[in-house]
């Protein structure tokens, strides 16, 4: 059963959209920084740190 994981991506996709990012650049950023949560722990910090994902938002976003 995969409708967790659908769930946590929307929370994900919710959060990064309020920063003005996209889902897939965020989890792409996220590779490229070595950042290594799961989809389950950054949902869960979307909805409890908003805060500390907003670090995590701007680490996965490459700076021009």
């Amino acid at each position: 059963y995969t409708g967790y994981r659908v769930d946590d991506g929307f929370q994900i996709n919710a959060a990064v959209r309020m920063h003005d990012g996209s889902y897939n650049k965020f989890i792409h950023g996220l590779k490229l920084a070595n950042v290594e949560l799961d989809r389950k722990v950054l949902s869960e910090l979307a909805i409890s740190d908003p805060p500390g994902f907003a670090r995590i938002v701007k680490l996965a976003t490459p700076q021009a």
